[in-house]
């Protein structure tokens, strides 16, 4: 498990960039294959406050940190990864009206996790996550318990 970080305090509509990835890399090291990268914006913090959490403004466009399409594009074609996680409502940045982020990972047979919990207490590099949940038959997603060891 890997956990980027973006900074949600300067842009709550802050992506995370094959920039931000690369930076991560020259830091810890290149993405080993298997990896699970979670990106951590502190958004979680807003959590107990449902109208903070979405951040929705008058035309009821949402605002909060999301992976790029970029990002995603680069995660499942130059590494290895099994899939991307988020402490936000969405893989997508909030404005997000074509959710490419969804379309490319999943697209691609990966796997997306959203409001990950504790991602600051995680170390940003050699995590291991297990996840587990029930089928979803006939849905498109639902809920899983995500656990970080370390």
């Amino acid at each position: 498990m890997c956990a980027p970080h973006v900074m949600e305090q300067k842009d709550p509509d802050a992506q995370l960039s094959v920039d931000d990835i690369l930076a991560y890399e020259k830091q810890y090291g290149r993405l080993p294959k298997g990896a699970f990268v979670a990106m951590h914006s502190g958004w979680e913090s807003r959590w107990q406050d449902p109208k903070a959490f979405l951040n929705q403004d008058a035309s009821g466009t949402l605002h909060f940190p999301g992976f790029s399409p970029e990002a995603a594009e680069f995660l499942v074609r130059e590494r290895e990864i099994v899939g991307i996680g988020v402490d936000t409502l969405s893989l997508d940045s909030g404005p997000s009206k074509d959710f490419k982020t969804h379309v490319t990972v999943l697209g691609a047979g990966k796997y997306g996790l959203e409001n990950l919990a504790n991602l600051a207490q995680v170390p940003p590099s050699g995590a291991l996550i297990f996840v587990g949940g029930p089928k979803h038959k006939n849905a498109s997603g639902g809920p899983v318990r995500a656990v970080a060891v370390w």
